[in-house]
């Protein structure tokens, strides 16, 4: 077969740019940022605790020590632990307890309430129990402020509240051999004891991410993460108006999603805005609309399911949708890079150029790119700021992101992009931030770095041990890889399950996964609970297979040509979370550790397997 150059495909196929140089450029920007964002992170305790804490003095617990016995306790009040405990109320269990770290519900929406917050998938998909609890979100995305309402709605629709203690911490969890029960600690001396424990996900994977630059114990003024947002420095709200900023200089330590967002708040409302950037961030306009009630109105019975399928079926693949789901977000990003194949492949048809699939996907991959570079031409004006802000990788490194603002907030007056090439910031002083060897004066310092999802490291950044049979932590029996039954049970912890991207379908809408997970944890503990079932644990064999299904499924044998190109793609994109920071051949990369087959194909089997009713690979003590 004749292997084209760069130069002869741009001809051939009339691109627009040179596919040799393309892959320079990325492998060069790739170079760059390698072995860099590895980073140690900072643990927020110590020094740094109160980049933990709430920022918004939130009332404290004052109800006494609890001693109790229940079926089940949820560890998290976020959408993943609502969700479950909602489930579990529909089969029946009403012995439940909730325990959460934040002062109301709603997980990383009661902490995610920095200025501009928004969901990222549509609401009518990303929102859980829409149906149930008979709520229309007001808009395709919704502000942190509604999301977190709805969370709220849940509890109240499900009388979770009564049976939830909130602003209490999680210490420890044993499991009893003898009396066949988890012991939860807390830090309010709780003592909870559970035949069934359920982890819901945001412990293990939500927690902030704080980087670790030298100095920044030293900085005299105000600085937070936008996790912990302190609206007592900023003024304003959720939906912005930051009055407190009017006289001061921000530095703003980051440009992923949290920063995508908050970057126009903080340059309307800043005196002087810096926003320091590794590496930048692939931003597309929001488009955002308001609900057509109409359309709600008429929407039939089972809508929300069916839609929630239906915008994985557009955005994996693997389906196809019922009806077209247009959505100004994944959806209609997959539709246009479904497109620009078809155009690569009739393009090289006509010109009698023979490409492979990978070729073919590859270069419109690189035409979907070159539109997004050519649009931050056209809205930022600065071309040295345009340029710099330019994502040269290729989609699919880094997750993408949307905001109507992100790009024209560069053409005012007061903000300014430090671009550090790759290397990041070198250190922060007392009234600074250094980077490129200059230094920065600036009175509020905002760190948006991001979440621990992704870590390779990520048990050893838990807040609390997790003690199974035999005294084995969670930690000890992953030490050198995860294993999991279907990513929700653990050998060696009976009465376990987990809601967490390990071992898991993960896609663009995490809460279809997560929230099916619930599902399938509310079906096992129903049954066990009907049969007599006193202790349930996967099998160690049954943790293999499932171990080799998900490798299978990330081979080529197993997910075709796609899942050989995604590997191989991953291996050569710039360091981050999907690759677990360039070093995508680390078995304890979480990405390394979801099932390739997408979100459908992870339901299906968690159906199929409740369906057959045979409970294949659990070990049942009666």
């Amino acid at each position: 077969m004749h292997e084209y150059s760069g130069r002869e495909l741009k001809a051939l196929l009339g691109l627009p740019f040179d596919p040799d140089s393309v892959r320079r450029t990325y492998a060069e920007e790739r170079e760059k940022r390698l072995h860099r964002g590895d980073r140690r992170y900072s643990r927020m305790s110590g020094d740094f605790a109160r980049y933990f804490a709430d920022p918004a003095g939130r009332q404290p617990r004052v109800l006494a020590p609890v001693t109790e016995d229940v079926d089940v306790v949820v560890v998290g009040a976020g959408f993943g632990g609502l969700v479950v405990a909602a489930r579990l109320r529909e089969q029946g269990i009403k012995r439940l307890r909730i325990i959460e770290r934040g002062a109301d519900v709603g997980g990383n929406w009661y902490w995610n309430q920095y200025p501009n917050a928004a969901c990222d998938t549509e609401a009518y998909c990303y929102l859980p129990l829409l149906e149930e609890t008979g709520y229309m979100p007001s808009r395709r995305y919704i502000d942190a402020g509604e999301i977190q309402e709805h969370a709220q709605r849940i509890a109240r629709h499900f009388s979770l509240l009564s049976d939830t203690l909130l602003a209490t911490e999680v210490v420890g969890l044993l499991w009893d051999e003898g009396a066949s029960r988890w012991e939860v600690r807390t830090d309010h001396d709780d003592v909870v004891k559970a035949q069934f424990l359920v982890i819901a996900g945001g412990e293990t994977v939500g927690s902030p991410k704080l980087p670790g630059i030298p100095g920044m114990e030293t900085f005299a003024g105000p600085a937070f993460h936008t996790a912990r947002w302190d609206y007592g420095v900023t003024g304003g709200d959720v939906r912005g108006d930051l009055v407190k900023l009017a006289d001061k200089r921000v530095g703003l330590i980051g440009t992923g999603a949290s920063a995508v967002q908050v970057v126009a708040p903080l340059g309307r409302s800043a005196a002087r805005l810096y926003v320091f950037q590794r590496t930048p961030a692939q931003v597309i306009p929001r488009k955002n609309t308001s609900t057509d009630q109409a359309w709600w109105h008429a929407l039939a019975p089972g809508w929300q399911r069916q839609r929630m399928i239906d915008f994985i079926a557009a955005v994996e693949g693997g389906g196809v949708p019922s009806e077209p789901l247009k959505d100004c977000g994944f959806a209609d990003q997959a539709v246009e890079l479904a497109q620009l194949t078809g155009i690569i492949a009739a393009s090289a048809a006509n010109a009698g150029v023979v490409l492979d699939p990978t070729e073919i996907l590859e270069l419109a991959n690189m035409s979907y790119m070159e539109r997004v570079r050519n649009t931050i031409d056209v809205v930022v004006k600065d071309p040295a700021t345009a340029e710099a802000l330019k994502p040269k990788y290729a989609f699919g490194c880094k997750r993408p992101c949307w905001d109507d603002h992100f790009l024209e907030t560069f053409n005012r007056p007061n903000v300014s992009l430090v671009d550090t090439v790759g290397a990041g910031v070198e250190r922060i002083t007392e009234k600074a931030i250094v980077a490129n060897g200059i230094e920065y004066d600036v009175d509020v310092i905002v760190y948006a770095s991001g979440y621990q999802a992704g870590n390779s490291r990520l048990f050893q950044l838990t807040r609390f041990p997790v003690v199974g049979r035999g005294g084995i932590t969670l930690e000890e029996h992953w030490s050198d890889a995860y294993r999991t039954l279907h990513g929700v049970q653990v050998h060696h912890f009976p009465n376990y399950f987990q809601m967490s991207i390990i071992g898991n379908g993960l896609g663009a809408n995490f809460l279809h996964a997560n929230g099916e997970q619930a599902r399938h944890i509310a079906w096992i503990i129903n049954r066990c609970k009907a049969d007599g079932v006193v202790a349930v644990e996967p099998r160690r064999a049954a943790e293999d297979d499932w171990r080799a299904v998900l490798d299978h499924s990330q081979s080529e044998a197993g997910g075709g040509f796609l899942a050989e190109f995604r590997r191989r793609f991953l291996a050569d994109c710039t360091p981050g979370q999907y690759n677990n920071e360039g070093d995508s051949g680390d078995r304890k990369g979480v990405f390394a550790n979801i099932y390739g087959g997408g979100s459908l194909g992870y339901i299906e089997i968690l159906e199929q397997w409740r369906t057959a009713g045979d409970m294949a690979g659990l070990d049942l003590r009666f």
